[in-house]
């Protein structure tokens, strides 16, 4: 099962960034990360999986691998925040 959980990764540091971090959805695979999303793609999901993980639900994602272990790409397959409903948003925290 592919799975996906909220990074915070301290950014580089300087005078101008010391005290901030940024967000990303990291991709696990069985428990162990295998990658994580462009900050872009990692927006459009993190309003979905922070409300998904206030209820203590996990998300998941379809995934296909493409290549070989020298090359390896995933496609995942997800919805964005924007486009669930206030519906299934009560039906999945249910």
């Amino acid at each position: 099962m592919w799975t996906r959980h909220e990074l915070l990764e301290p950014r580089a540091r300087s005078a101008r960034s010391a005290r901030s971090a940024r967000s990303a959805v990291e991709v696990r695979l069985e428990g162990s990360r295998v990658g994580q999303l462009i900050p872009m793609m990692s927006e459009e999901l993190f309003p979905a999986i922070r409300h998904l993980h206030t209820a203590e639900l996990a998300t998941a994602a379809r995934a296909l691998q493409h290549g070989d272990e020298a090359a390896a790409e995933l496609t995942l397959h997800t919805i964005r925040a924007n486009a669930l409903s206030n519906e299934r948003f009560r039906q999945l925290a249910r």
